[in-house]
């Protein structure tokens, strides 16, 4: 950025920054460990707007940040580069994105309208039409386009393990798996029987599964009959969703159940009182930030068991199942605590153009209306304002605003003003 001033020498530097958020700028550098105590942190959050759930977030970003600033790692220097170089080449400072106010207060809203939504379809039967397997695939995608490493620990890698462990199993297996790991143990599986020379195993030409045959149960990929042309071995893949309740159904069917495990629903509201949730995340392993990140999900849950939500329930009722129709019982998983190696690495996010552009479209499918807000209105504001500066002008802004900004000054340089939208 710094050379492109330097050999453009604009007349102008545009930066994507409103007035309030160049005050923010001004002070990156100036930052002392002593502005920003736990304690200071804390009490700003708490009068933040919103509950507690968002209190917390919020402390949790703040924390964040101050970890950052610790590092030497400054989220917007660029922009206060931006303005010190326009001064020293005589540049005028532009700043053409809308009001910080009126982007954040649109975005909060619409993701407070999401959270809603979600809670809604949680409680009503609404999940099970969305948690589809398609739709559990696309959220994976995005995990995996915006960190690959991730995906590689938390799903890849523990596809690999639980394959192998059914690989190893004789006779009759019922396997209850979360939704996200079933392409990729349905297609080790694939690959497998491939390779050896009887193929027993029949795959659907329509739906692209493996069918199981089970009358009553749809053929819609949530539950995959793998057979083991090895040792004969036959198992019944049931992939679930934590917090679908039909997911316990589903399960109870598949094993020809007629009562359900109960110990997981006897949660009480006095047994989870914030007093108690919050002595509890402060005895967790880890820093701070992980401590208030697992009193945030524990009030997340708090929420969830008071609806008559009960994540992982599912296991609960294989596991208890199991007994009662004299079937071992297997943890075909890796260790929890392996999961957490890629916190050493969460920085490794690829900021490629193209990597932007798949994480944006993904956004775009999933909430466009969010996508509208943060990135759509915003390209048209700071496109505007650029079409009205003269001279010669250097513009810096986040790359997930460069595609559409393009796109609106490619159309309107074909003179198709009329049509100047993102598509």
């Amino acid at each position: 950025m710094t050379n492109v001033i330097d050999n453009v020498t604009p007349d102008v530097v545009a930066v994507e920054l409103c007035k309030r958020r160049v005050s923010r700028t001004e002070g990156i550098m100036s930052w002392k460990p002593e502005d920003a105590t736990l304690y200071k942190l804390f009490r700003k959050s708490m009068r933040a707007p919103g509950g507690l759930c968002m209190k917390i977030y919020i402390f949790i970003l703040y924390y964040r940040s101050r970890r950052l600033h610790a590092n030497g790692v400054f989220p917007g220097l660029e922009f206060k580069v931006a303005t010190e170089e326009s001064s020293r080449v005589g540049a005028r400072c532009f700043c053409i994105d809308q009001d910080i106010d009126l982007s954040g207060v649109s975005y909060f809203d619409l993701l407070w309208k999401a959270y809603r939504d979600y809670r809604l379809s949680v409680c009503t039967d609404f999940v099970d039409e969305k948690y589809t397997r398609s739709f559990v695939r696309e959220i994976s995608s995005i995990q995996k386009k915006g960190c690959p490493y991730v995906s590689k620990v938390m799903i890849e890698d523990r596809d690999k393990f639980m394959f192998t462990n059914l690989r190893s199993f004789q006779g009759k297996v019922v396997a209850v798996v979360g939704m996200a790991h079933m392409d990729g143990i349905e297609l080790l599986w694939k690959l497998s029987e491939e390779d050896d020379s009887s193929k027993s195993s029949v795959k659907s030409e329509v739906e692209g599964h493996y069918q199981h045959g089970i009358p009553g149960i749809p053929t819609d990929g949530k539950v995959v009959l793998l057979k083991n042309s090895n040792n004969e071995a036959q198992i019944y893949l049931v992939g679930t969703v934590h917090i679908c309740k039909q997911s316990v159904e589903t399960v109870k069917k598949v094993e020809q159940c007629k009562k359900s495990a109960t110990g997981i629903m006897n949660w009480k509201p006095e047994d989870a009182t914030f007093y108690k949730l919050f002595r509890k995340s402060m005895r967790a392993p880890g820093g701070l930030c992980r401590k208030f990140g697992t009193f945030f999900m524990d009030c997340q849950y708090r929420r969830m068991h008071a609806d008559g939500i009960f994540p992982g329930l599912e296991f609960k009722v294989a596991i208890e199942e199991s007994f009662k129709v004299g079937a071992r019982c297997f943890y075909i998983d890796q260790d929890i605590n392996l999961w957490f190696t890629y916190d050493r690495v969460r920085n490794e996010v690829e900021d490629t153009r193209s990597c932007v552009q798949e994480m944006q479209s993904s956004l775009k499918k999933l909430r466009l209306e969010i996508f509208k807000v943060m990135v759509e209105d915003r390209d048209k504001f700071m496109f505007a304002n650029l079409r009205s500066l003269q001279g010669k002008v250097v513009a810096v802004v986040g790359m997930g605003h460069m595609d559409g900004i393009e796109l609106l000054w490619r159309q309107a340089e074909e003179g198709d003003n009329s049509s100047v939208f993102i598509t």
